[in-house]
């Protein structure tokens, strides 16, 4: 009874080390699977972080060209200069000149 009790004890104790040895090639293949996951959720992110941040440069250099291009169309043209101009012409008064107050007479 006692080999039989023994033989029982070491089956018992063999079948659990073969389990553990599964189980444990189990654990290490779902770690496996977590860690390749979490690798792609993290370049993922990454690179969508990387494009993101690209596209914010490229369009502040796109907005800071802009601003530094001149289009000649939207000045208003230059004012045009006067025209030189003639000196007045004097012409003869041929009315004759008379006074303001006519001798003789006093003001009262």
């Amino acid at each position: 009874m006692r080999v039989l009790w023994v033989m029982v004890v070491f089956g018992v104790l063999a079948a659990c080390s073969a389990r553990e040895e599964k189980s444990e090639s189990r654990i290490e293949a779902v770690v496996e699977e977590n860690l390749a996951a979490r690798r792609a959720t993290l370049w993922k992110e990454c690179r969508e972080s990387a494009v993101e941040r690209a596209s914010e440069v490229a369009d502040s250099l796109l907005l800071i060209r802009a601003r530094q291009v001149v289009i000649d169309s939207a000045k208003a043209p230059p004012r045009p200069l006067r025209p030189d101009l003639l000196p007045p012409e004097i012409s003869a008064d041929t009315t004759p000149v008379r006074p303001l107050w006519e001798p003789g007479k006093e003001k009262k």
